[in-house]
């Protein structure tokens, strides 16, 4: 299991749009080249999406599933090709003084001989990456923020 936390300086709501909104995850995710659509607002439950990642010499194209979202403060993807499923779950929490804590969790089931061979190196490579996009991800609505005037 692939854990991650943080606390955020915004309103939970704030963050949870943010994470909600998966298309715009290549501005503060490293790896993400492109998150397209596929059905749905890509928010909500049944919601469709293709994510191409690209990632230490890595090309992985995934399709990825809203499977449980509870606005504002759960959402659930699954994403999976033939080698792999990634299953991610994010909850967001408020705090005092308009603050929130964001708990990432994601397991990673492998289909292919080679990859459960490097299983353990997969998992801290994304445990790693995982903690860096949050630190990306408080940088961007940092911005937002300053962009709206808020």
């Amino acid at each position: 299991m692939i854990t991650a936390s943080a606390e955020f300086a915004h309103p939970a709501a704030t963050v949870f749009a943010a994470v909600a909104r998966i298309e715009e995850h290549p501005s503060w995710q490293r790896g993400i080249e492109s998150i397209r659509v596929l059905s749905g607002d890509g928010a909500s439950v049944g919601s469709r999406f293709a994510v191409r990642v690209v990632e230490s010499g890595i090309e992985l194209d995934l399709e990825g599933e809203v499977v449980e979202s509870m606005t504002p403060e759960l959402v659930r993807h699954v994403l999976e090709n033939s080698d792999a499923t990634l299953d991610v779950t994010v909850r967001v929490t408020p705090l005092a003084s308009e603050r929130c804590r964001l708990d990432y969790s994601a397991a990673i089931k492998v289909h292919s001989f080679a990859l459960k061979m490097l299983r353990g190196m997969i998992e801290s490579k994304l445990a790693e990456k995982a903690e860096a996009d949050l630190g990306a991800l408080a940088r961007h609505l940092s911005t937002a923020q300053g962009a709206d005037g808020r």
